[in-house]
Order: structure tokens, then sequence, then C-alpha cells
């Protein structure tokens, strides 16, 4: 579990440096990360808590028209991809009862709890 919490802080140093352009876009996921993100991994409580913010995040990543994202430079758009990878990962958890952690999550064709963008 503190390898998640790592690896997404390495993910927020990541995004922290690339992502000037689109500042106004994470600030719901920014809010997500500083609250719910600890040394020991993700606490899921507090991720409920901030479900809102998440899936804010999650559907205005939904409406950045693609050309925009193409126009970005590179690391911008790695930054984005891998934030709303990392985003739509947090919300599958929380639809998992039984689990605290990305890494105990089993899936498979009949799984439906599923996170996409419309």
């Amino acid at each position: 579990m503190k390898k998640v919490g790592i690896i997404f802080l390495i993910i927020f140093c990541l995004w922290a440096q690339v992502a000037r352009a689109q500042t106004h876009l994470y600030g719901n996921f920014e809010i997500v990360l500083k609250n719910c993100v600890t040394d020991e991994g993700i606490d899921k409580e507090k991720l409920r808590d901030n479900e809102h913010a998440l899936l804010a995040f999650i559907g205005m990543a939904g409406h950045v028209p693609i050309k925009e994202v193409y126009a970005w430079e590179r690391n911008e758009r790695l930054a984005f991809w891998i934030n709303v990878y990392n985003a739509c990962s947090l919300a599958f958890m929380l639809n998992v009862p039984y689990t605290d952690s990305l890494l105990e999550m089993e899936t498979g064709p009949d799984k439906k709890n599923v996170c996409y963008l419309r």
C-alpha cells in the first residue's frame, strides 16, 4: 500500500512540473491528492469524502477537446493521460467495497465498475 502512495506522489510531482498550461483543469484532482494520499497509501474514507472533486476532475478531463490535448507539449500530454488514468483508478476503487488498495483489486470481463470519459 505504501508503494501506491509513493507512486501517486511521484505522479503528483510530475504533474506539478508540466501542468502549467492546464492549471484550471487540475484544481479538483490536486484537492483529492492532497487530502487522500498519505505515506501509507490511499485513505479510502477521505477519498469517499472527496469523491465530488474526483468526479469533477474526470468530468472536466472528458470535455477537453482531443485537438487541444495534442497541441500540448509531450510532457503535458503524458501528465494529462497519467492523471486521467489515476483518477479513473481511484474512482474505480471507490466502487469496489472489499478493497482498500488498487493493488488488491481483481478485474475481469464480469466486472461492471468502469470509469470512462464521455
